[in-house]
């Protein structure tokens, strides 16, 4: 996700399976973006007008999380 717009999200900060997305350089909500996962499969929380949380489950898998990935970066640049 970095990689789609750098103030979404700082990598080095990541320590859990909890990853917060700051959207207000962006031009999109918090709740748009939820609404566009939730529309490709993905449930995000929106906590913010430009704050979303993710969470990733202790059985999430690796090609799980790749998936949830490619949902959030189509989600991001979605117009």
């Amino acid at each position: 996700l970095h990689t789609v717009d750098s103030s979404v999200v700082d990598p080095a900060k990541v320590e859990t399976n909890i990853v917060g997305l700051e959207l207000s350089k962006i031009g999109i909500s918090s709740a748009d973006l939820a609404a566009r996962c939730k529309d490709a499969g993905l449930w995000i929380s929106a906590l913010g007008p430009h704050y979303a949380r993710l969470v990733t489950h202790l059985d999430f898998t690796d090609v799980q999380c790749d998936e949830a990935i490619e949902i959030l970066k189509r989600a991001l640049v979605a117009k």
